[in-house]
């Protein structure tokens, strides 16, 4: 039953996530990636993760960000 309610949960959180694709949402900007400095990470006002691309974005701020793709964890964007 759990493996049921997971794929369910799986499901609806996907289709949530999409719902945000082509959008721009606001995202506080958390931290760089040390392997990638191209790459940060943020979270929404709902805390859902946001991986997003840019040249240079100051840690700590908020920001809009255009959402690209995702899955069903995480939002991919381009700020």
């Amino acid at each position: 039953r759990l493996s049921i309610l997971q794929d369910k949960l799986k499901e609806i959180q996907l289709k949530y996530n999409k719902s945000f694709n082509n959008k721009y949402v606001k995202v506080l900007v958390e931290n760089q990636s040390i392997s990638n400095p191209r790459y940060f990470f943020g979270r929404t006002p709902f805390m859902q993760s946001v991986y997003l691309e840019s040249e240079k974005i100051e840690i700590g701020k908020e920001m809009n960000v255009k959402i690209t793709s995702c899955n069903h964890k995480s939002l991919y964007g381009i700020a």
